[in-house]
């Protein structure tokens, strides 16, 4: 299965930005198969560049969120720095493969079975633009104010929070609250795989 083309990542990098707006009509950008449902995990390929920036730039990140990392990321052994980056890349991994799993339970529950494929897709690519987005605040909150930008890391971080509820409830059709549900149930499982790859690295 080759990479998605220019366009279909044009198509779908401009639905999720619909979706940010809460625009029904979004979804017509995404290719709603089961082909364009396996296909829109290429999107950790393309994210992939942003996410090895944060992984650099990891200190401003733990200033926003306030948590403290027991890895070593500046190690100068070639060895253990590329067993560290091989972990955090498995982490990734897991990231993108574990909402998808929780997130059909819980779709099946709320009966939006038919709308789950339609949801996934449209996180997968929202989360190129997320990923890209949080990079750029890191990376310009640590030139503009070195050891003091996590504040605006922190709204980049409500930011994403914001477009995932949306994305909730556009995609799935749900109600305010609901949507809030399955932000807040992502951002444990988020939490608690990122403290389950810290203990691992550690």
């Amino acid at each position: 299965m080759s990479l998605p083309d220019r366009e279909e990542l044009g198509r779908g990098l401009s639905g999720a930005l619909l979706l940010l707006r809460q625009d029904p009509g979004a979804m017509r950008f995404f290719d709603i198969s089961r082909r364009g449902f396996w296909r829109s995990f290429y999107a950790a390929f393309f994210a992939g560049p942003a996410h090895l920036l944060l992984i650099a730039l990891q200190p401003v990140v733990e200033d926003a969120v306030g948590v403290a990392s027991s890895v070593d990321t500046t190690a100068t052994d070639s060895g253990f720095s590329l067993g560290v980056l091989l972990g955090h890349l498995c982490v990734y991994a897991i990231n993108w493969l574990a909402w998808p799993v929780v997130a059909d339970v819980l779709c099946r529950n709320l009966k939006r079975d038919s709308e789950y494929p339609g949801y996934i897709i449209a996180y997968n690519w929202a989360r190129v633009v997320q990923i890209y987005a949080v990079a750029l605040v890191t990376l310009l909150s640590g030139m503009l104010f070195p050891g003091g930008g996590g504040f605006l890391v922190f709204i980049a971080m409500i930011g994403v929070l914001y477009f995932d509820w949306a994305i909730a409830r556009v995609a799935l059709k749900l109600p305010g609250m609901a949507a809030a549900g399955m932000v807040i149930a992502d951002l444990m499982l988020g939490l608690f795989i990122f403290l389950l790859g810290e203990a691992v690295l550690s």
